[in-house]
């Protein structure tokens, strides 16, 4: 379910019901309840812990976040840490992908920015005893949230500035 994003529901479906049953007719099909009560919070801790320690193993980490609206017109903010590994393998994590009600001032963005940082114990600097560097758009909402947040230091896309000059012309 998780890795094909599939929904809880997908254990009452026939189709999927008759598959099972004819790979395996004693198999009794776990409930929709215990997919998401059970089995995903498990999953979830797992995976969690799992991040948790690669960031804390990390070489040097940074931060990344970005507004985007969806179809449906609902504004995301996600935050994105980036890390280096002592075999020098990059390795990202998707840490919050947040609905956001309010609007996209640099305030609100704080807010959701520093909540990353804080669930995912971000707050002491990376293994190399340097700052956690936040990446962002050249926005300056992105200026103002990153300062609120007390980060450092932060770095502007060199792609979103080549593209802004780019439009210039």
């Amino acid at each position: 379910m998780a890795k094909d994003l599939r929904p809880f529901s997908v254990v009452d479906n026939g189709g999927f019901r008759r598959l099972v049953n004819t790979l395996e007719p004693k198999y009794a099909i776990p409930s929709r309840p215990y997919f998401s009560r059970t089995v995903l919070p498990a999953l979830y801790k797992e995976t969690k812990a799992k991040v948790t320690q690669s960031l804390k193993e990390a070489e040097g980490i940074s931060i990344t976040t970005d507004g985007w609206t969806s179809r449906a017109t609902q504004s995301y903010i996600t935050v994105t840490a980036h890390v280096m590994t002592s075999e020098w393998e990059m390795r990202s994590f998707v840490l919050q992908a947040r609905p956001l009600f309010t609007s996209h001032t640099g305030l609100n963005i704080a807010e959701v920015l520093k909540s990353a940082v804080l669930e995912w114990e971000l707050n002491m600097t990376s293994n190399n005893n340097q700052g956690i560097a936040v990446v962002t758009d050249n926005a300056r909402n992105m200026d103002v949230a990153v300062r609120e947040a007390g980060r450092s230091p932060h770095i502007k896309y060199f792609a979103h500035t080549l593209n802004l000059a780019s439009k210039r012309v």
